[in-house]
């Protein structure tokens, strides 16, 4: 495993922690540490997208070829994770949320609703990094 595949999967592993934490209500972090594992979704995106514009440029792997590589377990992995992140932000936003969502200050529904989108990013920036070493860019 990559130092890349070992960072993503190391964040991956944190905010799946943290967001089983905040679902079933038994933690609640405060803006010390979400804001920094928000902000880590950002980068994990510009790697994410960096790895397939490499991919696509230099190897010129299509995103059919990249379902194709990725193994089973993994893909399957990514596609629960999309649908999952849009219903916990939907069921998220249908909640009783306190002052809005511009707020700093994030209560437990916002909460909720952002840190499944943290385990999406993350499992993408894994999966990248995946890729990454198996096409050896």
């Amino acid at each position: 495993m990559s130092k890349d595949s070992l960072l993503f999967f190391i964040a991956f592993c944190v905010a799946l922690i943290l967001h089983l934490l905040i679902v079933l209500m038994i933690y609640h972090p405060g803006t010390m540490i979400s804001m920094p594992v928000t902000a880590g979704m950002i980068f994990s995106w510009l790697y994410t997208s960096r790895v397939i514009k490499d991919l696509n440029h230099e190897k010129k792997v299509t995103w059919e070829n990249i379902k194709i590589v990725l193994p089973f377990w993994l893909k399957y992995a990514l596609y629960f994770f999309i649908i999952y992140a849009f219903i916990n932000f939907v069921i998220a936003l249908s909640l009783e949320s306190g002052h809005g969502w511009v707020e700093l200050q994030l209560d437990h529904d916002k909460l909720r609703g952002i840190s499944g989108f943290w385990v999406l990013f993350y499992a993408t920036g894994f999966s990248a990094a995946w890729l990454k070493n198996k096409i050896s860019l």
